[in-house]
């Protein structure tokens, strides 16, 4: 499983050190620190260094039973591929996971 992590400012080199924010979730740390200074700079602000933020390992439990996620049209393929070459009866008790599958990526 992979790790996500909470983004928290921690003001560490403001006038109130104590003042931690929320700033969102990750699953990789320098990435989002520089998507984040890119969004600064596009605003004309300054970059934030790494060590500004702090990033604490998290435990996420969905009770929701669908989740969006953005796929390359190649990941797309290669479930699509994937789907081919198996048939229901491989998928032996999470049959309704192949239909639901199959549904979605229209095979």
């Amino acid at each position: 499983m992979k790790s996500l992590y909470l983004v928290t400012y921690n003001a560490k080199y403001e006038c109130t050190p104590n003042a931690k924010s929320i700033e969102g979730v990750t699953d990789n740390p320098e990435k989002w620190v520089e998507n984040h200074n890119e969004e600064r700079e596009a605003d004309g602000q300054s970059r934030e260094e790494f060590d500004e933020f702090d990033f604490d390992d998290i435990s996420v439990l969905l009770f929701n039973n669908s989740i969006e996620v953005d796929l390359t049209s190649d990941e797309f393929t290669a479930i699509q591929k994937l789907l081919d070459t198996q048939s229901k009866e491989d998928w032996s008790g999470n049959e309704h996971v192949y239909d639901s599958l199959i549904n979605k990526f229209k095979i």
